[in-house]
């Protein structure tokens, strides 16, 4: 697990010192070797490291493999993991910034971003005229990481979702600015632990995420009032479209069940269903969503695949149906 962070004072002649003894021994010829040596410090020492170098952290966390960076990971306290982030993501924006002198609109929100970075550290709220100023810059950031094609942050991943939701919500508590600058470049697991933890603890944050980062998977969370109001309006209508369809998917399976005269607690094979069962399986579905946009179709046929409702082939058969292709 990850440490509990330690009120030190940090930047002492002392620390300075140690920290760059540390940096010395550091060889980029031998990366297994020198996070095997950083793994081994005392706690304190590597947060002093961790703290003045953090560029060498970002790096090898970067290029090991999965184990070490995991077990390089796990001997930082929070406060040491916020760090890092903060730093990548500074390096990031700024390799941005350089590169937007013809786009000066973009140019002054990705600047204030970095100063939010800054100006908020140790804070837990986000002033109103600012959460604007955040959301703007995280759909530049996404648009220019989705545009590169690689994704950042991967060594977040390696957390398990209890880690990630600790680590977050320090975050929230200490520098709110850092989650949201996270869901611009990290992987759809790291955004929905990022929204699941701002819904729970700081729904008015909502209103920084730009609408194309939520994800689906929380729409239960999205559901409560003290959430949904804090959500784009376009989010809303996918939430509650989202909701019907799925009362919509379990009304389906409900029906399914007792003409396969199915108890609650009997498991489902399609497999195992008789032709004449399964016809009726088929021509229930057919009928349930022959007038539901194609969308919605494809939406409860996945669904009812997965839940193992439905083979491949009564999948497609389906599907060709549905499209007015075959007669089923």
């Amino acid at each position: 697990m990850i440490r509990m962070e330690r009120v030190v004072e940090h930047g002492t002649p002392e620390s300075q010192e140690q920290a760059h003894i540390v940096y010395d021994k550091v060889n980029f010829l031998m990366l297994k070797s020198s996070a095997d040596y950083l793994v081994s410090l005392e706690p304190e020492i590597l947060e002093d490291f961790v703290l003045k170098y953090s560029g060498v952290l970002i790096f090898l966390l970067n290029v090991l493999d999965p184990d070490r960076s995991l077990n390089l990971l796990s001997r930082l306290t929070r406060a040491s993991v916020l760090s890092l982030l903060e730093e990548e993501l500074r390096m990031l924006a700024i390799r941005e910034v350089a590169r937007l002198g013809d786009e000066p609109d973009k140019l002054i929100t990705l600047t204030g971003y970095l100063d939010l970075l800054d100006r908020l550290a140790g804070h837990d709220e986000i002033p109103d005229p600012e959460k604007e100023v955040i959301r703007d810059a995280v759909q530049i950031l996404e648009e220019i990481s989705t545009s590169g094609g690689r994704k950042r942050f991967l060594y977040l991943e390696y957390f398990s979702v209890e880690q990630l939701q600790e680590i977050f919500r320090f975050n929230l508590e200490k520098n709110p600015p850092v989650n949201f600058g996270l869901m611009a470049f990290s992987s759809e697991q790291v955004r929905e632990s990022i929204l699941e933890i701002m819904a729970r603890k700081k729904p008015e944050f909502l209103s920084c995420v730009p609408p194309g980062l939520y994800s689906i998977k929380n729409y239960q969370l999205f559901l409560d009032p003290g959430v949904f109001a804090y959500l784009p309006e376009t989010v809303q209508g996918i939430v509650k479209e989202f909701d019907s369809m799925q009362r919509g998917k379990q009304d389906i399976i409900t029906s399914i069940r007792l003409k396969l005269n199915l108890h609650e607690n009997d498991q489902v094979n399609p497999e195992e269903f008789a032709p004449a069962a399964r016809n009726g399986v088929l021509d229930l579905i057919y009928s349930r969503l022959r007038l539901e946009t194609r969308e919605s179709r494809d939406f409860f046929l996945r669904q009812l695949y997965n839940d193992g409702y439905l083979r491949q082939q009564d999948l497609d058969l389906l599907r060709s149906a549905l499209e007015g292709h075959i007669d089923l």
